[in-house]
């Protein structure tokens, strides 16, 4: 067979790979010549990896490299584990943040802002702290209010009948508002007929708090109430 002829034939060399990328399945290149070579597909089962043209001198060889692909699709990796969500801190809030609490509470039942201070000038006075847990008297009178007798009765019952404990800050002031439209009425109207914070403070301690004489302090209700008047409102 002439060396034209030797030209048009095809003639395949397997040659291994020298290298091969990561995780990659074995695979063989091919040497083709012949006028044919860039036609040449890889073989059932097998997928192209590169086609490479080395070119003699006539421009008819080349490289054609195929690998061998695996039965059926890899399996699919696991998902993450997900992250563990943070523990809620559990954390007692700080005053303002309670004032700030009882003034959106107040507004949100349509009290006007200087009734608000008012109330809450009167709720310092008797727990500085705004604790809910607070007991006076010798434990006989409890939280903001420092409610005792049948109203701290009512307090727990109230608290039980929402599912809440008798100590939750927001429920004590749901149970201030309830007794403002129902037991205590009268102090309600009392209350929303002032007009300045000095009449509302004194208006609700009268009304509602009705602390002993030695225990009233005026004056320090007062001041409570001007400063939660400018926190909340100014």
């Amino acid at each position: 067979m002439v060396l034209a002829e030797k030209a048009w034939v095809s003639i395949v060399r397997e040659v291994s790979v020298a290298r091969k990328s990561e995780g990659e399945a074995d695979s063989t290149c091919k040497k083709l010549s012949g006028s044919d070579w860039r036609s040449k597909k890889c073989g059932e089962g097998e997928e192209e990896i590169s086609f490479t043209d080395i070119s003699d001198r006539e421009g008819n060889e080349g490289k054609h490299c195929c690998k061998k692909v695996e039965d059926g699709e890899p399996d699919p990796e696991p998902d993450p584990e997900p992250e563990p969500e943070p523990e809620p801190v559990d954390r007692e809030l700080t005053v303002n943040e309670k004032i700030k609490l009882a003034c959106d509470y107040f507004v949100s039942e349509n009290y006007e802002e200087v009734h608000i201070a008012g109330i809450i000038g009167n709720l310092r006075q008797e727990s500085s702290t705004l604790n809910p847990g607070e007991l006076g008297d010798g434990g006989d009178s409890l939280g903001i209010a420092q409610w005792q007798g049948s109203r701290r009765d009512n307090l727990e019952e109230f608290a039980e009948s929402k599912g809440k404990l008798v100590d939750d800050f927001e429920t004590q002031l749901e149970f201030i508002d309830y007794e403002l439209e129902t037991t205590h009425s009268s102090s309600y109207r009392v209350l929303v007929s002032k007009n300045t914070i000095e009449d509302a403070t004194e208006a609700f301690m009268k009304s509602y708090e009705r602390p002993k004489a030695e225990s009233a302090h005026l004056d320090k209700r007062t001041d409570y109430a001007k400063e939660v008047n400018s926190f909340c409102f100014t």
